[in-house]
């Protein structure tokens, strides 16, 4: 009797919605890229609040990391600039860094790394190469 190892491939596995996988590749990035869009846009208008220069100069970073997350435009280097502004924003406006609101930074440059490998999704506007 011979021992044959069995290998498994994707399709092997069982998925609790198999009709809707094909959607995946294209539209998850998407997703991806419209949600820290809009958690930009959001920290930017809270910042743009706060009527400091420094927070005016960093709110009008972050609303046109934003705008170019939304539309889709050169998104694997808005995440990088998005990774950055994540890493560096509390060093510029005077703060402790990852003192407060540590699990949402971790999970903003989590989905930033995920842009960078994948590319903007579908309903972009991004260079083709």
């Amino acid at each position: 009797m011979e021992n044959k190892k069995r290998v498994v491939y994707c399709d092997d596995m069982q998925t609790l919605f198999p009709d809707i996988l094909f959607l995946g590749p294209f539209f998850a990035p998407a997703l991806l890229r419209i949600t820290v869009g809009l958690y930009f846009l959001l920290h930017a208008l809270l910042l743009w609040k706060r009527a400091g220069k420094k927070e005016r100069v960093l709110s009008g970073e972050e609303g046109a990391l934003a705008l170019l997350l939304l539309a889709g435009v050169f998104t694997q280097l808005v995440a990088v600039f998005g990774i950055a502004t994540m890493l560096f924003r509390d060093v510029w406006l005077g703060e402790k860094t990852f003192t407060k609101h540590w699990q949402e930074k971790i999970l903003a440059i989590g989905m930033l790394l995920a842009l960078i490998i994948t590319g903007a999704g579908a309903f972009a506007f991004d260079l083709p190469y």
